[in-house]
């Protein structure tokens, strides 16, 4: 299967160790790194999954909040969450809950995890065989509209200005490419250029 998971934790349990285990034995890659923002950013593209191992320090980790939202909603990951209600409850108020797949509250089953990650994961498996269209628009309701339109019948990628067009093109390879022309900083016509 070609897909792969990364965990957010602050530290190594018994819980991501058993997630981990149990998936790498099913065929995943699977990644951990700590709930920084320069770590999910090295390591950001191992895994089609996030799994975000919450704890009580969650209300320290607003800059990392934001920059994993971000990632699910530019470069379409699955975000799961889990852990105590209370640091759900925050999480809730900067993620909105339509971008995370499943919550699951401590304490939980750790069959329960598995099972809807290796859905998951066979679902992305299924999406990697469509044909990946890049949208590139600064306008963020554009983008979700088109996505939405798209999203059934394609794999859809989307960023929010031209420099992040080029950088994403720098490392995948899209089979059609939908850009505004008139956007600031950097044109649909300045990429053209680039390209």
């Amino acid at each position: 299967m070609e897909c792969g998971l990364l965990i957010v934790s602050n530290e190594k349990t018994f819980l991501t160790d058993s997630i981990t285990g149990r998936l790498c034995d099913a065929g995943i890659r699977c990644n951990s790194c700590e709930p920084s923002v320069s770590s999910i950013e090295e390591k950001k593209d191992d895994g089609d999954i996030i799994f975000l191992y919450a704890d009580d320090i969650i209300s320290d980790m607003t800059d990392v909040l934001v920059y994993i939202k971000d990632i699910c909603l530019d470069d379409a990951r699955t975000l799961y969450l889990t852990g105590y209600s209370g640091a759900l409850k925050k999480i809730d108020e900067i993620i909105p809950s339509d971008i995370v797949k499943k919550s699951f509250v401590r304490p939980i089953d750790i069959k329960d995890i598995v099972a809807e990650i290796l859905s998951e994961a066979h679902e992305i498996s299924k999406r990697s065989g469509m044909k990946k269209i890049l949208l590139v628009d600064d306008d963020v309701i554009f983008l979700k509209t088109i996505r939405k339109w798209l999203c059934d019948r394609y794999q859809i990628t989307i960023v929010k200005s031209g420099i992040q067009a080029i950088k994403y093109i720098a490392s995948h390879k899209p089979d059609l490419i939908l850009m505004d022309y008139d956007m600031p900083i950097t044109t649909g016509s300045d990429v053209l250029k680039m390209l």
